[in-house]
């Protein structure tokens, strides 16, 4: 669809023509034009202007269409791995292809990254400011945990985005929630320094850092 949008955009005049008409040195293409010929300089210059501007019409309603389409294609993604995580609550069953990543390491501040399989491992990467490397811890947990964690995941409905994009502060930090399972994939990502606002990722990363102490 955006491919058919994009097809009907009016071809532009030759850039090099003009640049020539804007700054007043259209040459003559036969002997009959003379200087008193300087009234094509403004329609050149309207002629390029009204492409423009169907041009940039054609592409403001191309990014409005794709605007409208994103949410529904993540709603149909989030879909699919809502009924898998469902699925698990119902039957008790935690797949081994499962994995869920909690991530809020910051390049400067450092942090921490824990990583929960489906198989019952469970792997902490934590790094203090001012450490080159990040010490790493690995525990084994039980089923009880890891239905404790998917339910918390389906209760807060991990697989929406619902914070919108926009520049980040001065020194500003993300933390980060990632599903895998089977095909489907999802999660969702919070300011860190806003995380107590939404109460979301906030419980995750406090459910996930207490199941795998650092």
């Amino acid at each position: 669809m955006l491919a058919a949008l994009f097809s009907d955009c009016p071809q532009l005049p030759d850039q090099s023509e003009y640049a020539e008409a804007t700054i007043g040195l259209l040459r003559p293409r036969s002997s009959s034009i003379t200087a008193l010929d300087a009234n094509v300089l403004p329609g050149t210059h309207l002629a390029y202007h009204s492409g423009m501007t169907a041009r940039t019409s054609l592409h403001r309603l191309a990014l409005a269409a794709l605007l409208l389409l994103t949410p529904l294609l993540i709603s149909a993604t989030g879909a699919g791995l809502r009924t898998e995580l469902e699925g698990i609550l119902v039957d008790g069953l935690i797949p081994r292809d499962l994995v869920i990543t909690y991530e809020a390491m910051h390049p400067f501040h450092g942090g921490a990254i824990v990583e929960v399989r489906g198989d019952g491992s469970a792997l902490r990467r934590t790094r203090r400011r001012g450490d080159l490397q990040a010490s790493i811890r690995q525990v084994e947990l039980d089923r009880n945990d890891l239905l404790g964690l998917v339910g918390l995941i389906v209760e807060i409905e991990a697989w929406e985005q619902r914070v919108p994009e926009r520049p980040p502060l001065p020194d500003e930090g993300r933390a980060s929630l990632h599903i895998v399972l089977g095909d489907q994939q999802g999660g969702f990502w919070e300011w860190y320094n806003d995380m107590g606002e939404h109460d979301r990722l906030l419980r995750v990363s406090a459910l996930m850092t207490e199941l795998v102490p650092r």
